[in-house]
Order: structure tokens, then sequence, then C-alpha cells
């Protein structure tokens, strides 16, 4: 299956919710651990994970890495069965599925790293890390 701009996203407005400064500290308590539970729910359908933290560009330059990157993962997500790419300026969440998976997460893991100019975190999850708030 391709990935489509239809295909859901369990985490995104979640993650939309908890920065918006007026959600309630109980209210971003519970969404944080929604969060958790959406994240064994995918790993239940056999989806794994991978965030690359890549920071929004502030050159030209930094542009087309981030360009030819992204380009790199949408060719290496075509051999997936399943995958979702979803992200801000700041970050991209590939989320693939089906057989050999952790194979071609791997080839993603591989991308990030060498397209990383050096600032850039990859972390094995659906979303970046989220503060809470006390």
């Amino acid at each position: 299956m391709p990935t489509t701009p239809t295909t859901h996203n369990p985490f995104g407005w979640r993650l939309a919710e908890i920065a918006d400064p007026r959600t309630d500290d109980p209210r971003r308590q519970d969404l944080i651990e929604s969060l958790i539970v959406a994240e064994a729910e995918e790993l239940a359908l056999g989806r794994r994970h991978l965030t690359v933290f890549h920071g929004a560009p502030e050159s030209l330059p930094e542009s087309q890495t981030l360009d030819a990157f992204y380009d790199d993962v949408f060719a290496a997500a075509e051999v997936a069965e399943w995958s979702r790419i979803r992200g801000t300026e700041d970050f991209v969440t590939i989320t693939l599925g089906g057989t050999a998976v952790d194979e071609h997460l791997l080839d993603v893991v591989e991308l990030a790293h060498r397209a990383n100019p050096g600032g850039w975190k990859v972390m094995e999850r659906p979303f970046p890390n989220v503060e809470e708030r006390t």
C-alpha cells in the first residue's frame, strides 16, 4: 500500500493538542498517556516507527539536504507493504508495516545517518519527545 495523505495518523492530533498552550495539565497528561497506548496499538499491528528530528532548514544547502533525504525516504517506503510518512518543518516520522519491516526500517535509519549534517536526532519512536509539564 503506498503512502497516501489519507492514511490515518493516530499521533498528529494528540501532539497538536499537547503543544497547544491552552491545553490544561490534566488533559495534557491524558494525551501523553494516550500516545503510549496508540504506539502499543501500532506495534501490535506490526508497524514500526522512526522519527528524525532535523529542525527547520535555515539555509538553501540545508533545505537541499533535507529535500534529498525526503526523496530517499519516500523511495525506501515504497518497498514496504504499508507506510505512513508525516511530520512538521522540524521532524518527520516514518511508519512502516508488513513483512521484513525491521529490515526496511533499518534502511531508513541508514539513510538518516548518511544525510545527517550533524545535528539530527534519530529515534525509534512514533513521535518526538513530549515534555510533561508539572
